[in-house]
């Protein structure tokens, strides 16, 4: 990707925010518990729950760096500053891309299956 298709997409991504695909109210809620557990874990910023749709996303030293949104299935940022937005920016959409990985299934080889015994 070049520099000016990354900065189209970051750019789109805070203007129409991330669609997280069909899911009831109440997943909404425990996507955001789940995110804001995974920035604390790494202790970079801190999260903070708001309400049941929206996330407050601080620097280490408690200052408001940007709201993250939940309706209608989509994901939004609602920037509150431009200093060290981007870092925690990019934490969510790490969070997005390692809750988006589906498992891999491994392939059985016929010759693997013992059906002998039948």
């Amino acid at each position: 990707m070049t520099k000016e298709e990354i900065s189209f997409m970051i750019k789109r991504t805070l203007k129409y925010g991330v669609f997280l695909g069909e899911q009831p109210p109440a997943q909404d809620r425990r996507f955001l518990l789940t995110l804001a557990a995974f920035i604390n874990k790494r202790k970079r910023h801190n999260a903070v729950i708001e309400n049941e749709n929206r996330l407050l996303v601080e620097s280490r030293y408690m200052d408001s760096l940007f709201y993250v949104d939940i309706e209608n299935n989509v994901l939004s940022f609602v920037p509150l500053t431009d200093e060290n937005f981007f870092d925690a920016y990019m934490e969510v959409l790490e969070y997005l891309a390692h809750t988006s990985r589906k498992p891999k299934q491994e392939k059985v080889k016929k010759e693997d299956i013992d059906l002998d015994w039948i």
